[in-house]
């Protein structure tokens, strides 16, 4: 089995801890995380520097996201409040 193309929605927060358990699964070679989606307001610089100098492609929104790389990402991760969890997967779902 390949490895399993990840997206994350989010750095900021919940996504930092999701970014992390990412990361310990790219170790082990079992998955590549692909792309984020970082909006400006949740902007985290340095994790985005240090994430694009990996090779992973930096989103503005989740649509661009989920356009961009339906070739790439098999798993989304959506560490963001809870009010937005049903829209997010629906469109992840879908993508």
């Amino acid at each position: 089995m390949g490895n399993i193309g990840i997206g994350l929605i989010g750095i900021a927060g919940y996504g930092r801890s999701h970014l992390s358990s990412i990361e310990a699964c790219e170790r082990l070679g079992r998955c590549t995380l692909e792309a984020v989606t970082v909006r400006p307001q949740d902007a985290e610089p340095e994790i985005e520097s240090g994430l694009t100098a990996r090779g992973v492609t930096v989103y503005r929104s989740v649509v661009e996201m989920l356009e961009g790389e339906t070739d790439r990402i098999e798993v989304i991760a959506i560490p963001t409040g809870i009010p937005a969890h049903g829209e997010l997967t629906i469109s992840a779902l879908e993508a």
